[in-house]
């Protein structure tokens, strides 16, 4: 039996609400009225409600404070653990949903430090290759365009050596990072530069352009 509820968006906790424009949010609104699915599962546990699907219509509403009750159905299928509902939440805003890269990177942030859950677990758990995990295992501090295009680029790993290396100034790190964005420093090219740098060889061959033009 598909037990309904009507719930305020107050009334619902997501483990991640994106921050949409106003006019994105005025559309998914529309467009959540003009249909008669029903866009929100909910999971009830302890007297409080997570929002396992309907996630970027769930952030309009948040965008919009729309205070009208929403339909939702209630899961009957209830994780265990918290950790199981996350896993739950990631699986569906990765296979089921259009999720923002901001959505996977958060969850993905939040079961790797907080549940202590490596990649490799998670890709067996969510019946994924471990590429398709790892590549959102970003620096928090790596500013946000960096994260979306090395998730996009697949070149993560990359990018965190070069925002981590101590010996690479921080004025010189966003040249790094549009060289390993397009495809244009290896790894291999990365340590050599950075060695340079350890040595004080502040000379063109220490610089990312010249490292460019000396390897190719």
């Amino acid at each position: 039996m598909v037990t309904f509820r009507f719930l305020n968006v107050n009334q619902i906790t997501s483990y991640f609400v994106d921050d949409v424009n106003h006019e994105t949010a005025k559309k998914r609104s529309a467009a959540i009225q003009n249909r008669n699915t029903i866009r929100f599962q909910i999971e009830e546990a302890n007297g409080k409600y997570f929002l396992i699907s309907g996630f970027k219509f769930y952030d309009a509403a948040k965008h919009l404070h729309e205070n009208r009750p929403l339909p939702c159905i209630i899961s009957e299928d209830k994780s265990s653990t918290e950790l199981d509902r996350l896993l739950k939440v990631l699986k569906q805003g990765m296979d089921r949903e259009a999720t923002s890269w901001r959505f996977k990177y958060n969850l993905i942030q939040v079961l790797t430090k907080e549940f202590s859950i490596d990649c490799s677990e998670m890709a067996k758990q969510l019946d994924k290759k471990v590429s398709e995990i790892s590549k959102y295992k970003l620096e928090a501090s790596i500013p946000d365009q960096y994260k979306e295009r090395a998730i996009k680029t697949n070149t993560s790993d990359l990018i965190n050596e070069i925002h981590l290396h101590p010996a690479i100034p921080d004025d010189h790190k966003e040249e790094y990072f549009q060289l390993a964005l397009s495809g244009n420093l290896t790894l291999l090219q990365f340590y050599l530069a950075a060695y340079c740098y350890n040595l004080d060889y502040y000379s063109l061959y220490a610089h990312p352009f010249g490292l460019y033009r000396i390897v190719y």
